[in-house]
């Protein structure tokens, strides 16, 4: 199957820990085609900046160039331009303006509506929004893997 997927699904990669209960990100890996926007990296760059403030370890910055060939060079994870794609600033322009406030989840929500393919998050507000089917991990993995 293939599926984009929102930050929250990176970031153990990172050292970064998301409230998603029995994730596995090896298991999505191993199992399906999963399509990142490049505004989820955007994301997790600003997320160990906000670590780093209140940690002030400065490997907690470097986690991000080291960790991120793993995911560029991985055969099951395909980046999507989030920040150059014009189909996708439309979609997202679309549904910032009905309300949904939160620029990365629109360019996230937009990348699934581009591709036409489902999207796995953890917010509950996307499945208000998103015209693409939405699935939470648990229901996803009980269904997919």
């Amino acid at each position: 199957m293939r599926i984009v997927i929102d930050t929250s699904y990176i970031m153990p990669l990172f050292g970064l820990i998301p409230d998603i209960k029995n994730y596995d990100i090896h298991r999505l890996l191993e199992s399906q085609t999963v399509y990142l926007s490049s505004i989820s990296l955007l994301e997790i760059k600003y997320l160990l900046i906000q670590e780093f403030k209140h940690t002030k370890e400065k490997t907690t910055l470097n986690r991000y160039e080291q960790i991120l060939p793993t995911i560029t060079n991985h055969k099951s994870i395909t980046i999507v331009d989030g920040l150059t794609e014009p189909m996708i600033h439309e979609y997202a322009n679309n549904l910032y303006s009905e309300g949904h406030n939160d620029l990365f989840d629109c360019i996230v929500i937009a990348t699934a509506i581009l591709l036409k393919i489902d999207l796995l998050s953890e917010d509950t507000e996307f499945n208000k929004i998103a015209p693409c089917k939405v699935w939470n991990w648990k229901q996803f993995s009980s269904e997919h893997l």
